[in-house]
């Protein structure tokens, strides 16, 4: 502990080791783990070279030290940091500065009383923390109310059903994929197995107890694809159940997780927007999930924080305005998509119906074998079209943007409905495009870009291009002669 009032110095938890040694992990140290296990079991080691062993005790000789040369000192108006062994780094991060603090902990903090924090500010690398350092966890409540968080914060939990349906509608096999497939050959390497071979193997036999019904292939297909569903869906529920939200004054401190938890504090004044996404599902089940994207918030998830994750459209709305100080409903006129264009939002799925229609039948009578497969993806794509048409409809009718002290956005993105709240001063570019269909009507394609690290963006299709420019000019202080040619 310093001498000097007011501050307070922590050195980094032993466990911050562990991280050093990570990127070597695989080249050093696996290697000598498989000869102890040689070694034990035959009593004898083999492909062990002497500069390796040598290596690596240099290695964590180096690592401990580093441990033991890392300081962070608690001020009064902000934090200093101090690292490193050969190159020596201090850096000095005043609270005003701050965007977000992430506090994890994983079943081995749990264990060692460890936690990693993660300090953000507006400044750094997309996708990296500006710090990332592992302290005891006593000291994580130094840091978090040390930065303003307060002791009035209304904390509200959200039920494991909703986080369920939250995880059930968020969920995909794509995402699952990335979360299943790095875990299995990893897995199979330490242990010297083709783990996803015998998965195979396994899926095969039991999609052809189903063959009499549907072609084997796409049994296959299917019970992946459901196979990495499920995975995303577990991996989303586990992150996101016990989810809790506490709402001060100037700050927002968001938890959740069950084995591993994740804490995060953020200040309002830090959002650069606030989006309220629905997925499919969630649609059918009239849910929504709200999300914020906080400037030089970039870790490992981006820039967003989810700070509900399943209420109704009208309530997240309602929620907006109690935990995001400077993100109110927008004001002024909102321009809808234009009423006469209707047959161009549909004209794009219909294309896409005729292509998917003649693909088939070029399929078929190249490949009859193949027939029954071929008209089932056929069928697959038609679901597919069918959504692409509603989605179309639903931005004719809903579609909506307006320029005013918050800009508000109404729009399809992918298969997803999005609606995003941005103050005018946050948004980073706004993009007005006119193809020759849209000067007959006068309308223009708005696409705006949010100021933050995953530069987020929407677009609003066929609005008005005459009075959606005005509203741009008198909110930018612009001349509107500038855009006339």
């Amino acid at each position: 502990m310093s001498d000097k009032i007011g501050t307070r110095e922590y050195r980094a938890h032993p466990f911050i080791i562990f991280g050093y040694l990570k990127p070597f992990l695989f080249v050093l140290l696996i290697p000598l783990l498989k000869a102890l296990v040689q070694y034990i079991i035959y009593g004898q080691a083999s492909g062990i070279l002497l500069n390796e062993l040598i290596t690596a005790a240099i290695i964590i000789i180096y690592a401990v030290f580093k441990q033991r040369n890392f300081r962070l000192v608690v001020g009064n108006d902000g934090f200093i940091i101090k690292s490193g062994l050969i190159l020596y780094r201090a850096a000095k991060v005043d609270f005003d500065k701050l965007s977000t603090i992430e506090v994890k902990r994983n079943p081995f903090d749990y264990l060692f009383r460890s936690a990693t924090v993660r300090i953000n500010t507006e400044a750094g690398k997309r996708g990296k923390a500006d710090f990332e350092f592992k302290v005891s966890k006593n000291v994580t409540d130094d840091i978090l109310y040390a930065a303003g968080k307060s002791e009035n914060t209304v904390n509200v939990r959200f039920s494991p059903l909703k986080i369920a349906v939250m995880a059930a509608a968020t969920s995909s096999s794509v995402t699952g994929m990335f979360i299943a497939v790095p875990i299995i050959n990893q897995s199979g390497k330490l242990l010297g197995l083709a783990l996803q071979d015998v998965l195979l193997r396994r899926i095969n036999d039991v999609s052809e107890h189903f063959a009499r019904y549907v072609p084997p292939v796409v049994n296959t297909v299917t019970i992946v694809f459901l196979a990495f569903y499920a995975a995303s869906f577990l991996y989303s529920l586990l992150a996101n159940i016990n989810f809790k939200i506490g709402v001060g004054e100037d700050r927002v401190d968001v938890s959740s997780g069950l084995f591993a938890r994740h804490w995060i504090s953020f200040k309002k004044s830090a959002v650069n927007s606030a989006i309220i996404e629905q997925t499919p599902l969630m649609r059918m089940l009239d849910r929504c999930i709200v999300q914020v994207e906080i400037g030089g918030y970039g870790s490992d998830k981006g820039d967003r924080a989810g700070v509900i994750p399943s209420v109704g459209r009208e309530a997240a709305k309602a929620e907006l305005a109690g935990v995001l100080k400077n993100v109110k409903k927008a004001k002024g006129e909102k321009h809808s998509a234009h009423k006469k264009s209707l047959f161009i939002y549909m004209l794009i799925p219909f294309y896409w119906v005729l292509g998917i229609v003649a693909a088939c039948v070029v399929l078929v009578l190249l490949f009859p074998a193949f027939k029954d497969l071929t008209v089932f993806f056929t069928i697959i794509s038609m679901g597919i079209m069918a959504y692409y048409f509603y989605l179309a409809k639903y931005n004719y009718f809903y579609g909506e943007i307006s320029f005013a002290e918050v800009v508000y956005a109404r729009h399809s993105k992918w298969a997803n409905i999005r609606e995003i709240y941005c103050e005018a001063q946050k948004l980073g570019i706004i993009t007005l495009t006119r193809f020759p269909g849209d000067k007959p009507r006068d309308t223009c394609n708005v696409k705006i870009i949010i100021r933050s690290e995953a530069a987020d963006s929407l677009t609003v299709k066929h609005v008005d291009y005459d009075s959606v420019l005005s509203q741009i000019c008198g909110v930018y202080g612009i001349e509107k002669a500038v855009f006339d040619r």
